[in-house]
């Protein structure tokens, strides 16, 4: 250390100034033991290599490790301890480059970053003393300089010092949580236990430095960031999760660091690009693709599973793929998805008559504006799936990162946005409760607080309740619970399985009388248009069916009851909400009213306007989409004018008795437009136009309530 360093920045320039070993490993304080200080930081200071004397120089194209096997040899024991002594000291000057590259680090992290480096420099002298020890010398370069490689994608990350915790934290001392167990089990069967002891210390020490990069990664993000999205945004290219990791997978100690179940399945499951290319290429129609045409991600479901590399296309999904695809203009194209044998259905069947007959001549372009000029990798919802396919190097549409999806798509948004911006009805204001990941894990935790959240609520609202994911669609995890009985098995249960959804929220169960949804667009500069507001159609289950509402000339879609106002209010806030988080793209809020008794016993019905944002596409939109692609029909069979309205139904399975026998049940003008048959030539998604809502009522009272079975689906990884 240099004599007269007295403040940190002294002391890590240096470290990186000075090439002779000694001062590199020097403690950080002041040569009396005073703590050095750190009051003020000084400016950025950008440094792209150290300063090194010749016997501990750095090369690239080194010579891997001896193997595991062959350390009974003392020769590869001490190669082995060198390159891991070498390790420690980039990681001791790296710290340092952190430090200085970015004053600006809350005070903590600074002291925090100041500790681990102190950790890294004992680390050093203890695998350079088991050398010593072995015979061997520490002064025998080159050495790799890889960690440094790294060093100009985090100086110019726009994630700042996310960037290095997610390189150095979660990545490089993640993958070290690996190697020091394998190395300490290797060094153990070589006979050698005094360097299986250092590798366990170092393994206990790597522990807490990767808590460290875990907990603020996701400090240093907005609130409520996810580490999964915040750790995919991060990472400097070319690392990723799939070099987090050693060839033996350790859980215990991820478990110890604090990192949660879904970013231990997300690394787990990482792939790298190498195994990634030598996936199935793209269908030949997918290698046609015009340049520039929209790429469609089938990432349906997303939300559910962050950590998963992957999306599958089955039976139950297909048709909602088919739909979407009818939104944009004949060059769009899926993305390849590679499936096991029987885990799915092949790409190449939506591409088959992707265009119905029933709509009539195939357009030219996309039935939304902003559509129109999307281009490159669009996905369904954007998550951190989306950057492990191999296609995603290359254009990507202008949707909101994964990071800020992920935030706002949580229940836990919307659930605050609603008692922020005063739409809670009065009588459930104080009866939801968030709870988180980590508290859901302390199961009786949280039995206690969903216990005594229920026990507060008052007796109108009875204690029946559900347990809804914070990360969910279609209504798919939740748990319903009767007479305020939480510590079930059910519940104990799926706590563990919620808490890899994102957390979850407890609710009480309500009579509901209908299901509403506003769908929205937000433009990159904030403007939010209402594309319409429609009534849901969805079995009490949670599984969609379909969506009704009216229309006029000019192709606006209105819900046509009497909460229209508060609906469109609450989902033009909601947005705007959005936007100030960063969101922007096609997304949709689920309203619905309930029932309560009133003073004299009797139904009162009250409306709750916002229950869930989307921030994604969702079958809302394609149905209103769909309407456009069908208006000019749709007007010219109802002979709807300017000033009047129409009503009309999609369904996306055939009612009771079929569609056709359905039709002739509407009175007055009609129009059915089928969008394709089954197999057995029975009509399945459609389009359903009547002159009132009033003379649909009957068809979509025989929609199918059941909910709709879901083939066994194996793992599957895009190619």
């Amino acid at each position: 250390m240099p004599v007269h360093a007295v403040t940190l920045r002294q002391f890590c320039s240096g470290i990186l100034g000075s090439g002779d070993l000694e001062t590199k490993l020097s403690p950080p304080h002041q040569q009396d033991g005073a703590p050095l200080d750190d009051s003020d930081p000084g400016h950025p200071l950008y440094i792209n290599h150290p300063v090194r004397n010749p016997e501990i120089a750095m090369a690239s194209g080194l010579p891997n490790l001896p193997r595991v096997g062959a350390l009974k040899d003392p020769e590869a024991r001490i190669q082995c301890l060198a390159r891991f002594a070498h390790h420690e000291l980039m990681a001791v000057e790296l710290f340092a480059w952190a430090l200085l590259r970015w004053p600006e680090l809350p005070a903590e992290l600074r002291r925090e970053f100041t500790r681990a480096l102190a950790d890294e420099q004992r680390h050093c002298r203890m695998y350079i003393d088991r050398v010593v020890d072995l015979g061997g010398s520490f002064f025998k370069p080159p050495y790799s300089n890889y960690f440094w490689k790294h060093v100009p994608a985090m100086s110019k990350s726009p994630h700042g010092p996310s960037a290095f915790l997610a390189a150095m934290g979660l990545t490089l001392e993640q993958a070290n949580l690996d190697f020091t167990l394998m190395y300490r089990d290797a060094f153990t069967a070589a006979g050698d236990k005094k360097s299986a002891d250092v590798m366990q210390r170092i393994h206990d020490d790597e522990v807490r430095h990767v808590a460290l990069a875990a907990r603020w990664i996701k400090l240093l993000g907005p609130p409520g960031t996810d580490i999964i999205e915040a750790y995919t945004e991060a990472v400097p290219f070319p690392l990723s999760a799939a070099r987090a990791k050693g060839r033996q997978f350790d859980v215990t100690s991820r478990r110890r660091a604090g990192l949660g179940q879904p970013f231990i399945d997300f690394v787990r499951d990482a792939q790298s690009s190498q195994n990634r290319k030598q996936a199935k290429r793209p269908a030949r129609d997918e290698a046609r693709a015009p340049k520039g045409s929209p790429l469609l991600y089938p990432n349906i479901g997303g939300e559910e599973l962050p950590g998963k590399a992957g999306a599958v296309i089955t039976d139950t999904t297909a048709p909602t793929l088919r739909l979407w695809r009818m939104l944009f203009g004949p060059q769009a194209r899926f993305l390849p998805v590679v499936v096991q044998k029987d885990a799915g259905i092949p790409i190449e069947r939506l591409h088959r008559k992707w265009w119905p007959e029933g709509l009539g001549p195939m357009p030219e372009r996309a039935a939304f504006d902003w559509l129109d000029g999307a281009t490159g990798v669009v996905p369904w919802i954007s998550t951190a799936r989306l950057p492990l396919h191999p296609t995603s190097d290359g254009p990507r549409s202008r949707c909101a990162s994964a990071g800020v999806v992920a935030r706002v798509h949580d229940k836990a948004f919307a659930h605050a946005v609603a008692r922020e911006e005063h739409m809670v009805p009065s009588q459930i204001r104080d009866s939801m409760l968030v709870l988180d990941s980590e508290t859901l894990l302390a199961d009786d935790a949280a039995i206690q607080q969903m216990e005594q959240k229920i026990a507060q609520w008052p007796g109108e609202l009875g204690h029946n309740f559900t347990l809804k994911p914070r990360l969910g669609t279609s209504g798919r995890g939740r748990v319903p619970g009767v007479d305020g009985k939480v510590d079930s098995p059910a519940v104990r249960g799926a706590l563990k399985r919620l808490s890899r959804r994102g957390g979850a929220i407890l609710e009480p169960w309500l009579k509901r009388k209908v299901d509403l949804c506003a769908q929205m667009h937000v433009s990159d500069d904030g403007d939010v248009t209402l594309l319409g507001t429609m009534e849901q159609i969805v079995a009490p289950s949670g599984v969609y069916i379909g969506h009704r509402g009216e229309f006029d000339s000019r192709g606006r879609v209105f819900t046509g009851g009497q909460y229209e106002e508060q609906l469109r209010e609450a989902a033009a806030i909601t947005a705007r909400r959005a936007y100030a988080e960063g969101f922007h793209g096609p997304c949709g809020i689920d309203a619905f009213s309930f029932e309560l008794p009133d003073a004299e016993g009797g139904p009162r019905e009250i409306l709750r306007s916002l229950v869930e944002f989307n921030a994604r596409f969702t079958m809302g939109t394609i149905a209103i989409g769909l309407l456009r692609r069908t208006l000019d029909r749709a007007r010219e069979a109802l002979a709807l004018e300017p000033g009047e309205r129409r009503a009309f139904y999609f369904g996306l399975d055939t009612p009771e008795g079929g569609w056709e026998a359905g039709v002739e049940t509407v009175p007055g003008r009609k129009l059915l437009i089928p969008l394709w048959r089954d197999d057995h030539d029975s009509v399945k998604p459609a389009l359903l136009f009547a002159e009132t809502r009033e003379a649909l009522d009957e068809v979509v009272a025989r929609a199918p309530r059941v909910k709709r079975k879901r083939p066994p689906v194996r793992k599957a990884n895009v190619a």
